[in-house]
């Protein structure tokens, strides 16, 4: 059986809200450092999760969360900055991050990201990406700029 051990350490000063972050190790000496706050000093609420080789991690819950298989999902309906993005599909296709506050119809876009996905995706924003109408995500069977939805997806998104 493998160990974690997590090490709680606090970052701070008189002008910035204090940062924790935290340290974890397998039993293996893998190391991951997982923030706690966001970089403007929000909370990121914490839970554990087991990486894809079943060690024990520390990981931000998503804020945001598809209840069935959806096409898009609306994450922010306003201005705000996407820290992360998971999304889930059986098949390949094509993860579209939009600046709108609801999902472009089908047909020719412009994302303001977008990434090929074969049955799961995380992707990592720092210091994030900042959106100034809101943030929706989309699943494309069809490329970045041709968008033909596909019901099949859950989406799972940090966001403030």
């Amino acid at each position: 059986m493998k160990k974690v051990f997590v090490v709680l350490f606090m970052l701070g000063s008189a002008v910035t809200p204090a940062m924790a972050d935290y340290i974890i190790r397998d039993g293996n000496g893998a190391q991951q450092t997982v923030k706690s706050r966001t970089p403007g000093g929000a909370i990121l609420p914490m839970q554990q999760i087991n990486d894809v080789n079943g060690n024990a991690v520390l990981d931000p819950q998503p804020s945001v969360r598809s209840s069935a298989a959806e096409a898009s999902h609306v994450l922010k309906s306003s201005a705000g900055t996407l820290y992360k993005v998971t999304v889930v599909v059986p098949d390949t296709g094509y993860i579209m991050i939009f600046d709108a506050v609801a999902d472009p119809a089908d047909g020719a876009v412009t994302p303001a990201w977008c990434e090929d996905v074969a049955g799961s995706k995380t992707i990592n924003f720092s210091p994030g990406l900042s959106l100034t109408n809101g943030i929706v995500v989309a699943y494309s069977t069809t490329g970045c700029f041709t968008k033909t939805e596909s019901a099949t997806a859950s989406f799972f998104g940090q966001v403030q």
